[in-house]
């Protein structure tokens, strides 16, 4: 090759095909209280076993376990819904089948994102966790908020964010502790 790279033809790249989602997720749009199923993606067979056209009309807590149903429900009326996700979601007639859930406002609606959780992985803590740390507005907020979440993740009593000094000494600047913990 001995064109030169033009990196504005970067800028022209389309880094999303409308109209559809990548493999390894499914997409679901959902409407109203009951959280009723308005759209899916194609590849839903894929993923939970039934056709998109069976799952249209329906309350989508229908193709999950109870407890993932509830959870859908109420995190669905909160105001804030990046606090919540990603959701772990179970299917209600393949129990073997985990999911990352994600819900997204679109005007009245919601998107329902699903990709599949394989035994064993950490992503959905993890993915959380790095959410909240996002969310963060300020430098103290996000070093509370990953105190707390490297807490969570490693099951530490606790876990203290440190600021050192050119001299090596220091202060703590966030700390997350079990209850009972000096």
């Amino acid at each position: 090759m001995n064109e030169s790279i033009d990196l504005s033809d970067c800028e022209r790249e389309p880094i999303t095909t409308p109209g559809s989602i990548q493999p390894h997720g499914v997409l679901l749009v959902l409407r109203g209280t009951g959280l009723t199923v308005i759209q899916a993606s194609a590849n839903l067979p894929l993923f939970l076993d039934v056709a998109p056209s069976v799952m249209l009309g329906q309350p989508v807590g229908r193709w999950f376990d109870e407890a993932s149903a509830n959870r859908l429900d109420q995190v669905a009326q909160q105001e804030d819904l990046g606090r919540a996700n990603p959701l772990l979601l179970i299917g209600r007639f393949a129990p073997d089948k985990r999911f990352d859930g994600i819900l997204h406002r679109c005007g009245a609606d919601l998107i329902l994102e699903l990709e599949r959780v394989q035994p064993g992985e950490a992503t959905s803590s993890v993915r959380g966790a790095l959410s909240k740390l996002q969310d963060a507005l300020t430098e103290v907020e996000a070093c509370w908020t990953a105190a707390k979440e490297a807490r969570h993740l490693t099951g530490f009593d606790r876990v203290m964010v440190y600021r050192f000094a050119p001299d090596w000494s220091g202060e703590v600047v966030a700390e997350d502790r079990e209850d009972g913990v000096d």
